[in-house]
């Protein structure tokens, strides 16, 4: 493969392919492993939609049960209610740790998280890049929500709690983005993650067919256990602490700006 970019974590450009994955747009996408650190990644730049077997892809036909899916306002409330629990427990932890103060929500969604924090105790803010979840946003009268990329929000406040829920695999700049968590936070404030984790008990049962990596080219970036450890330490923090079991699908974890 050509244009190979470098490794997200430790910007190695050596590399060695994990394996091929049927992605979520019918194509077939190259997994990479770094070697030097052992980060999981797609080789190329996905800006563009466009077949370019230089960038790590090529066409295949679709399979027949594709678009066998559930409607997409069926999807959106499912989805919640399976939430619900899990951002129960999130926001329960966050709460024992920082009883108050601004909480950043990074790719907030429909901004559902946030409400769990009441406006009396917290100053809740978000970033989301995606137009209908923003105006979702709106509707839940969630008015400090910037509309827009991570990399181009710019604020002069500095939070007491960032969030980033099933975010850090969607960005090519995973790294950039934790150490700007890390500028954005006061002393002592503390980030919160779950993200998927390619070492998981399933993903080592399933490799790249698994669900993780069938979201490529929407995951560009696909963590574990180990490596989203070793990237919040590159960013600065300190103290991170996984709070499942390391073996679980989906895991959550925390650390703190010392």
């Amino acid at each position: 493969m050509k244009n190979i970019k470098a490794c997200i974590l430790c910007g190695s450009k050596r590399y060695e392919i994990f394996g091929i994955t049927k992605g979520c747009t019918g194509l077939m996408y190259f997994i990479v492993r770094c070697p030097e650190c052992g980060s999981l990644f797609l080789p190329g730049k996905f800006d563009s939609m466009e077949h370019n077997p230089d960038m790590g892809y090529v066409t295949v036909s679709k399979s027949s049960d594709r678009g066998r899916h559930i409607p997409r306002n069926k999807r959106y409330v499912l989805y919640n209610r399976d939430r619900r629990k899990a951002f129960r427990v999130y926001s329960d932890f966050i709460k024992r740790n920082k009883p108050s103060g601004k909480i950043l929500d990074v790719g907030c969604g429909d901004g559902y998280f946030l409400t769990f924090f009441s406006r009396d105790k917290y100053e809740r803010y978000g970033v989301e890049f995606n137009k209908n979840n923003y105006n979702r946003c709106l509707k839940n009268k969630l008015e400090n929500v910037f509309y827009g990329r991570f990399r181009s929000f710019r604020t002069k406040k500095k939070f007491d709690v960032i969030v980033m829920l099933l975010y850090i695999a969607h960005s090519e700049s995973s790294l950039a983005n934790l150490r700007k968590c890390y500028r954005l936070l006061k002393k002592g404030g503390i980030i919160f993650l779950e993200t998927g984790n390619a070492n998981s008990d399933v993903a080592r049962r399933l490799g790249t067919n698994g669900v993780f990596f069938r979201e490529a080219p929407a995951h560009r970036y696909f963590p574990s256990d180990e490596t989203i450890v070793k990237m919040l330490e590159r960013a600065g923090f300190s103290d991170a602490e996984i709070l499942v079991p390391k073996t679980e699908d989906i895991i959550s974890l925390w650390a703190r700006k010392g």
